[in-house]
């Protein structure tokens, strides 16, 4: 899935932009269970630095579906960011626990 991002200042180049802007802040609020909208926006809070932001989204994508392997590279890139080592830890090991079953699959 792809997703367009443009912020509300009409800036496309997400760097350059001044945030997400309230539109898409709305998407995530007004479809709470597109958990693949949540590990995307989680991911670009994660690359603004807003790693706050970034927990709280992908924290809400894990809930929907726990052994998903992109929220889950999210998660453990957003942990770590925040210097919450115990839940950076913990998803980075459930992450080599699917890989193991996956190849074992």
């Amino acid at each position: 899935i792809f997703f367009f991002f443009q912020a509300e200042d009409g800036i496309r180049d997400f760097c350059l932009s001044r945030g997400l802007g309230d539109v898409y802040k709305r998407q995530v609020h007004g479809d709470p269970e597109n958990v693949d909208w949540l590990i995307y926006v989680a991911n670009l809070y994660n690359e603004k630095g807003d790693n706050n932001d970034a927990v709280r989204h992908i924290s809400k994508a894990l809930s929907k579906e726990p052994n998903n392997v992109n929220a889950l590279k999210v998660a453990v890139q957003a942990y770590e960011s925040i210097g919450d080592t115990e839940n950076h830890e913990a998803m980075k090991k459930k992450l080599e626990l699917l890989d193991v079953q996956q190849k074992e699959a």
